[in-house]
């Protein structure tokens, strides 16, 4: 028996040791690539492989006990196993470990899986699942490789695998692929040969799998909570569709002699596979979605020709009634939305997700690959015909619309939209197929947008509109793309397609509008904080966070200005009204909603109407409607301004009705000033200039939201944010916006005055926080108030960045008037320097303990500087303004501000002298920033590097021996030097040195491409002192810190020597080969350094607050 044991045990082990991944066996050994290949082929042939492992099975079985000869059939399948992980098994050694172990497996199916059934399934799956492989993963492991890098999992205690390793895994990876033919014909005969091998399992095992997949089946549908066993019954069947229907696609019946065999397998597979979806349990119906898609994929890769075969036909059929029966079950069971205060069934969501990606999946036309759109299209045709007998059934004509299929048609959008794609293009064979997808699709949704209408004259009760209009918003959001590319061929298509455009676009409008009119978005509080699918009572997307009908409106709108105005003349054709008249009636759902709110608590979202910020989405989408509309009938621009006016005075009001505090606690006034000047900010520059126009009383409101957003700084105390100090938070954010929103191009003299007052508040604030000198609490430099979670600091400077950003695309589109040009860059330069010296103050405040207990403003303040400078130096340059001193004078002190603050920062093996400070954190994307800035600078020419220089060779107190009689250029320039210098030394994160060449490149550009002035620089950052026995933050001595200040002579010489002869040589990659020079001299990579990875930008939006 021991024996039996360590023979069986031996020959399962084998392949994994040898041909395992990195991950397995293998990773402990140290085998030639060439060794693998070898043992790899003497495995797969039959005398030096599979066939000695059948002898000793036999051996086994004819020397052995009858007691023993129960465990070494058991141990057949588990060693066979293993093999077929790796190799392919011959069709003899397969029948032969079948016939052997089938008499001891349960054959009647009764007294359910025992240790063979189990152990054979297993056998099985893995043969299916080796069949299913695909040219390229059998080409790989015949070359001893796996196809993806990084398909084993990370072992603990081992060495994650680094980039390097992955390109040169790809690299082996491709020249395997890309390899002679002979090899790919080896994979495509054993892809043959493994397929051929699956099939004869599968007749041989068919009806041992029939029986005990019915009683699978029966156990799950008693136990629906239970989990079914991926590697049982269920789980065998499935592969084995996946494996054995491309087969036959590919290859037809396995042999002349078993075609009938072949046919009932077919029969058999395609019947299982449909009751596996028609089960009641979840976890069941789950095994189908994969296989499922690779059964259609391989359809699809096999059909070519026009006229698809039987037995592709029949697959069609077979995986639209799969898809038809998996949306059935998955649909809400009843009394789902009695209780709308419930949450979301999790696993109810997820399986709905999973069943739209398969239909999306089977539906989807790839307009870039070579497969043919023949069997997507029929699928699709399937599909929308049964929406539509679903929408059409007399029996429910007027009841709500079938959920399932709504459900269904939401999954068909992007297809469809490929599909307009491809009739714009000319690619559509079938113009009458495809005319009656539109058809259907178009049919379906407009009935069900009457159907939900009709409920709604009829007063259903919420528990049951909910659901539907949630489902028709979304189909109609989802529809936006679809609408208008119909909307743009219309002059292409057929009468009767167009009026039924026409018609959909209409009732889509009017549902939409009805449904944010009689559902609210939260009918009870909502549970998204800590769920993912919130309550069954959220008028949302499933785990989403606005009302499915604003955003569906405003897809709509902001799909393009011919489907707005379509949107707007098809509404008024359905209704059979003026256009006017539906702008009204969406004006007074907006002041429905309005009014709502002010009914609510401040602090509550729920009950009625929906929150602020789907308000707004709905708000910037009529504002948009109302804009395009009067462009296209200036007749109907002053009823339309007329109602945009009122509703903009109406905020206006809000903010100036602020000012009488009877009545009032500072918190509300903060949220009424916060959610006018969001609403404020949804309306266009025109409108919003008016409140920034000296000129205007709609100026006096603006003050007042200035003051009051200036007013918050002074409520900074050492204690937790008060309620107060949260909502003064978010109105940050509604000024933000509205600053934003009133730059046409350029600010006004009054924004500019605001924007500088606001910025320099934030920066006193910063700095008498940190003259403090303790780390105390902040009550405003705080998560819940200015930080990550809210609007981080710097916030306002953000607004200029964007106004530059947004100028500087208008006039990459199109030339714009001079004088246009010269107002918005002087409004931008007069912000800027106005606000400088208070940001430079900011910047490099600091203390000497470390802050731990604030939130720090000064990294997102610092990097939202940089930013504003990166982008105006590029306007600059795109309009001819590079001459501008103003500019240079501004870069010069920005590039003087980086400098101080990399010279304050330790690097390595130096330590903090006496009176050591601490200042910004330079871990984060305020150093992705200045990494940017710094190549954008150097563009600008050498006399910014003039400017730096003037102001540090004074403020630093350098050696003049090393400045006296120099260039102030080439002063600048060796002070950038030192600062790369101390950045490769360890001053700033590793990251940030591989940006070095684009740096380098920059500022040889700014020499002018003189490379003996830009060598001259790098020596003299090498050379730059203070004066003794002055210190400058943590220099003592040399600029360049440790490493340079320490060096020998004979290695200075050698250092300059090569970076002179990688300067001189052609080589297009010198800037690198200096960067790795420079490197190298600081000290090698820091790899022991506890900085973090490389950040993102941060985000500054503050819709959402």
């Amino acid at each position: 028996m021991a024996l039996s044991q360590c023979l069986c045990v031996a020959l399962a082990s084998i392949p994994d040791a040898l041909l395992g991944s990195p991950g397995g066996a293998r990773g402990r050994l140290s085998v030639d690539p060439k060794c693998i290949v070898a043992a790899n082929s003497e495995l797969r042939c039959e005398g030096t492989g599979v066939g000695l492992v059948k002898e000793a099975i036999v051996f086994l079985l004819d020397s052995s006990s009858p007691h023993v000869q129960k465990y070494v059939r058991q141990q057949i399948l588990i060693v066979s196993k293993r093999w077929a992980g790796f190799v392919p098994l011959s069709l003899e050694y397969v029948h032969f470990t079948i016939s052997t172990v089938m008499p001891y497996t349960c054959g009647d199916g009764s007294g359910g899986l025992n240790h063979f059934d189990h152990a054979l399934c297993a056998y099985l799956i893995q043969i299916y699942e080796g069949a299913s492989m695909t040219n390229d993963q059998l080409m790989a492991s015949a070359a001893g490789i796996t196809a993806e890098s990084n398909c084993s999992g990370h072992q603990l205690g081992k060495k994650k695998q680094s980039s390097k390793s992955k390109k040169r895994h790809k690299e082996k990876l491709d020249n395997v692929l890309n390899g002679d033919d002979a090899k790919r014909q080896e994979a495509e005969s054993e892809a043959f040969y493994r397929g051929r091998v699956a099939c004869h399992a599968a007749i041989w095992t068919r009806e041992f799998m029939h029986l005990h997949l019915i009683k699978d089946l029966e156990f799950m549908e008693k136990h629906p909570g239970h989990v079914v066993d991926g590697e049982g019954p269920i789980g065998c069947i499935c592969s084995c569709a996946a494996a054995c229907i491309p087969h036959f696609f590919s290859h037809g019946p396995i042999s002349a002699e078993d075609v009938s065999e072949s046919i009932k397998l077919f029969g058999f597979l395609t019947e299982a596979m449909q009751k596996i979806c028609s089960s009641q349990n979840r976890s069941v119906r789950a095994l189908v979605y994969e296989n499922l898609a690779t059964v259609h994929s391989a359809l699809v890769n096999e059909t070519t020709s026009a006229n698809p075969s039987e037995i592709q036909m029949m697959a069609v059929h077979f995986i639209c009634k799969c898809i038809f029966i998996l949306s059935e079950k998955c649909k809400y069971p009843d009394g789902y939305f009695v209780d709308l205060s419930r949450n979301n069934d999790e696993d109810a969501e997820i399986e709905r997700n999973d069943v739209r990606d398969l239909v999306r999946a089977v539906c989807a036309l790839d307009l870039k690959a070579a497969q043919s759109p023949l069997i997507p299209q029929i699928i699709m045709d399937h599909i929308l015909q049964y929406c539509m007998s679903g929408a059409l059934d007399e029996g429910k004509k007027h009841s709500m619309p079938s959920e399932t299929s709504i459900h269904l048609l939401s999954a068909t959008a992007k297809p469809l939209q490929y599909l307009i794609q491809m009739l714009d293009q000319g690619n559509v064979s079938d113009f009458q197929v495809v005319e009656r997808i539109i058809n259907n699709a178009l049919d379906c949704l407009s009935e069900y947008c009457e159907k939900l209408l009709r409920c709604f004259s009829q007063r259903h009760s919420i528990n049951e509109t909910l659901p539907i209009s949630r489902l028709v918003c979304i189909t109609t959001a989802a529809f936006a793309s679809l609408f208008s590319g119909l909307v743009e061929l219309s002059s292409t298509l057929q009468n009767t397609i167009q009026v039924k455009v026409e018609r959909t676009i209409g009732l889509a409008v009017l549902a939409v509008m009805s449904s944010v009119l009689n559902i609210p978005e939260l009918t009870a509080v909502s549970s998204l904080s800590n769920t993912r699918y919130d309550i069954r009572g959220a008028m949302r997307a499933p785990g989403g966070e606005d009302h499915c009908g604003c955003i569906a409106l405003m897809r709509m709108v902001k799909t393009g200005e011919n489907l707005t105005l379509k949107c707007m003349e098809c509404a008024a054709r359905v209704q059979n009204t003026g256009i006017v008249s539906i702008y009204q009636e969406m004006m007074k759902i907006y002041n429905t909603l309005l009014q709502s709110e002010a009914e609510r608590a401040s602090t509550q979202v729920h009950g009625s109407g929906v929150t602020p910020t789907s308000r707004r989405v709905y708000l910037s989408a009529i504002i948009d409607i109302g804009i395009v509309t009067t462009k296209k009938y200036p007749e109907t621009a002053k009823e339309i301004f007329c109602i945009m006016n009122d509703l903009f005075q109406k905020s206006i009001n809000a903010v100036m009705s602020c000012r009488e505090l009877s009545g009032r606690t500072q918190t509300h006034k903060y949220f009424i000033l916060c959610e006018a000047s969001m609403d404020l900010s949804a309306f266009p520059p025109s409108f919003c200039n008016k409140l920034f126009d000296e000129n205007n009383l709609e100026m006096k409101a603006t003050e007042w939201l200035i003051e009051a957003c200036i007013s918050g700084f002074s409520q900074n105390n050492k204690e937790e944010p008060s309620e107060s100090s949260i909502y003064w938070g978010r109105l940050r954010g509604g000024v933000m916006a509205l600053l934003r929103s009133s730059a046409d191009p350029g600010f006004s003299n009054f924004a500019v005055q605001g924007i500088i007052s606001l910025i320099s508040s934030e920066c006193n604030a910063i700095l008498s926080y940190c003259q403090q000198n303790a780390d105390v609490l902040s009550s405003i430099f705080h998560d819940q108030v200015i930080g990550d979670d809210v609007l981080p600091a710097g916030a306002v400077l953000i607004t200029v960045r964007d106004a530059i950003t947004s100028f500087l695309r208008q006039v990459t589109k199109q030339a714009m008037d001079r004088a246009c040009e010269h107002h918005a860059v002087s409004s931008f330069i007069s912000v800027l320097f106005g606000c400088k010296d208070s940001i430079f103050r900011a910047t490099c405040a600091h203390t000497g303990i470390k802050l731990t207990t604030w939130v720090d403003p000064r990294p997102t303040v610092l990097e939202a500087w940089l930013l504003s400078m990166s982008e105006m130096i590029k306007l600059c340059i795109k309009i001819g303004f590079e001459d501008n001193k103003e500019i240079h004078q501004l870069v010069g002190e920005s590039l003087a501000l980086c400098v101080k603050l990399l010279m304050q920062k330790c690097v390595e093996k130096e330590t903090p002298g006496k009176g050591h400070v601490e200042t910004l954190s330079l871990d984060g994307p305020q150093t992705l920033a200045m990494v940017e800035f710094f190549e954008q600078s150097f563009k600008l020419g050498k006399s910014v590097l003039e400017v730096l220089a003037r102001i540090l060779v004074v403020e630093m107190q350098l050696d003049s021996s090393q400045t006296a009689g120099r260039d102030a250029s080439l002063v600048g320039g060796g002070i950038i030097f030192a600062s790369v210098y101390r950045c490769a030394s360890g001053a700033v994160p590793p990251w940030a040195i591989e940006n070095l060449p684009a740096i380098f490149e920059s500022l040889c550009i700014c020499c002018g491409y003189e490379l003996k002035i830009f060598y001259a620089m790098i020596c003299i950052g090498a050379e730059l002192k203070l004066v003794e026995p002055y210190q400058y933050g943590c220099v003592r001595s040399a600029l360049a810190g440790y490493y340079y200040d320490t060096m020998k002579l004979q290695t200075r010489e050698q250092f300059m020597k090569k970076a002179q002869e990688i300067l001189e040589s052609d080589s297009n990659d010198r800037w690198r080969k200096l960067k790795v020079l420079i490197k190298s001299a600081c000290g090698g990579k820091k790899k022991a350094s506890d900085f973090n990875l490389k950040p993102q930008y941060t985000n500054w939006d503050c819709d959402r607050i």
